[in-house]
């Protein structure tokens, strides 16, 4: 008899073998213990395949169950916030410890300052002639 590599014949071998010893049970008592551990190797084996092949189906359902109990979390604390808005009120500073931000007062508003640069006098031009810096410099006129 050929060995069974593939997952498929090695079951169907051991079923088989099951099979065989089910038909032929009352001449091979003994060997009840041993028939009993195959069929709970193939049950074992079954269960793990299919789980082998719903591995990546269970993944994709998680990640789906787990963005669908956020989205539930997320609406329970929406109401619980808001509940809580409800009974201490809107500028209750308690609030905080619900990650809700208290209505507060705003403070008188401040005029915008707006700074000017100081106005700077025009520079002054010093004279080569020797002139004095404050009247402006006055070329010779040629005649």
């Amino acid at each position: 008899m050929p060995k069974a590599t593939s997952f498929a014949d090695v079951i169907r071998a051991w079923q088989k073998q099951l099979t065989a010893y089910a038909r032929h049970g009352d001449k091979l008592a003994a060997a009840e213990p041993q028939r009993l551990e195959l069929e709970a190797l193939v049950a074992k084996a079954l269960e793990l395949k299919e789980k082998q092949e719903s591995h990546t189906g269970v993944r994709q359902q998680t990640t789906k169950d787990i963005t669908e109990l956020v989205k539930a979390g997320n609406e329970v604390v929406r109401r619980l916030q808001n509940h809580a808005k409800g009974v201490l009120g809107t500028a209750n500073e308690n609030l905080v410890d619900f990650n809700v931000t208290p209505r507060r007062q705003r403070g008188p508003r401040k005029a915008k300052a707006t700074k000017q640069p100081p106005e700077t006098p025009p520079p002054t031009v010093k004279a080569a002639d020797g002139a004095s810096p404050e009247q402006p410099a006055v070329k010779p006129s040629e005649s």
